[in-house]
């Protein structure tokens, strides 16, 4: 992907993310259906532990639902698909809230995160299942490979290489903001900025992600400075 950057303003790499939970009767009925509340600022935290290698490690087996009023239940995950079953009681109030704590990981490490929440009917009395799924939209499918090893527990490590060489990013809310530094003796040019993500799975093979930024003016930047450059990596 290649995208200009207006001097001052950032460029978005902007990543789309829509999640739908179906509740089913212990028939396979559909019950209920709706969108959920995803926890962008959570997830770009996620993104920011996965590509600097800083997973914390609290240790998850699993992912989990949360149901307000009745407990915790485990969800299997497949391909952006949570799958959850849960024994409703009687008293419940006519709606609750429903949390997904994903569980992420990356090499040994691992841990559970508050990725989206929703208010939902509920059905004393029945057993039912949640199916909580998930849509990304990636021009260049980096944020879908990565969150989707992660949460397989199949990620081993993330790289990051660049052209120029890059610092580790800075993390500011949803925004990823990377520095070029000039360590030459001399002053250098920047008309655009590569950053390629190379994902290796404990099993299988790497993949490599490329994205380019290109700068509307050449900037140049003297011997021993920074120069801040605002790619963003935006959830939305």
């Amino acid at each position: 992907m290649t995208e200009k950057l207006q001097t001052g303003s950032a460029v978005r790499h902007s990543i789309k993310i829509r999640g739908r939970i179906r509740i089913l009767s212990s028939t396979g009925d559909v019950l209920h259906e709706q969108e959920n509340v995803i926890n962008l600022q959570n997830l770009v935290q996620v993104l920011y532990w996965l590509t600097t290698g800083t997973l914390p490690n609290t240790s998850c087996s699993s992912s989990q639902f949360i149901l307000l009023g009745v407990g915790t239940f485990n969800a299997s995950y497949s391909n952006f698909l949570w799958t959850g079953s849960v024994s409703l009681p009687y008293g419940l109030p006519p709606t609750t809230q429903i949390t997904l704590y994903a569980c992420f990981h990356y090499g040994s490490n691992s841990t559970s995160v508050a990725v989206a929440t929703a208010e939902i009917p509920v059905y004393p009395g029945q057993t039912v299942t949640i199916e909580w799924a998930w849509s990304i939209q990636d021009p260049d499918n980096l944020v879908p490979q990565l969150l989707n090893l992660s949460l397989s527990g199949n990620l081993s490590s993330v790289s990051l290489s660049s052209s120029p060489t890059l610092t580790l990013p800075m993390q500011n809310n949803l925004v990823y903001l990377y520095y070029i530094q000039n360590t030459g003796s001399t002053p250098t040019t920047l008309s655009q900025y590569t950053v390629t993500f190379t994902l290796t799975p404990s099993s299988g093979t790497a993949v490599s992600v490329t994205v380019t930024w290109t700068l509307s003016t050449t900037v140049t930047i003297l011997a021993g400075d920074a120069y801040p450059l605002p790619a963003a990596i935006t959830l939305e």
